[in-house]
């Protein structure tokens, strides 16, 4: 079993794809969103996001100037990043994602882009 983290977009990020240090694998588009992920622990011992990595996505938001969404998910021995279905999280609750949210598995979190101007 592995722990993946999945951004969720609307579109492209060359952030995502690109950044030297945080760089995800677009995996497809599903369901009308961009699908990263990457293998990789994102939360710190106290359940929430580092803070490193809340700043990456509060970039990506300004990068694509829309919202993003964020799954963390384990995935069994025989899944791969490809099976996740993004459909079957949509019908779920969307929790708004901030620095001090505590973050659970196979959960969809949205952080809500802020609109300047």
């Amino acid at each position: 079993m592995s722990t993946f983290s999945f951004v969720i977009i609307k579109e492209k990020s060359n952030l995502l794809e690109k950044d030297r240090y945080r760089k995800y694998n677009f995996i497809k588009i599903d369901y009308g969103f961009y699908i990263y992920a990457r293998q990789h622990m994102i939360i710190n011992k106290d359940g929430k996001l580092n803070s490193s990595f809340f700043d990456f996505i509060i970039l990506i938001s300004e990068e694509i100037q829309s919202d993003v969404i964020l799954l963390i998910n384990i995935l069994k021995n025989n899944e791969s990043e490809d099976d996740i279905k993004i459909k079957n999280y949509m019908n779920k609750k969307t929790i708004d994602l901030k620095r001090n949210t505590i973050i659970k598995h196979q959960t969809l979190y949205s952080y809500r882009r802020i609109k300047h101007g």
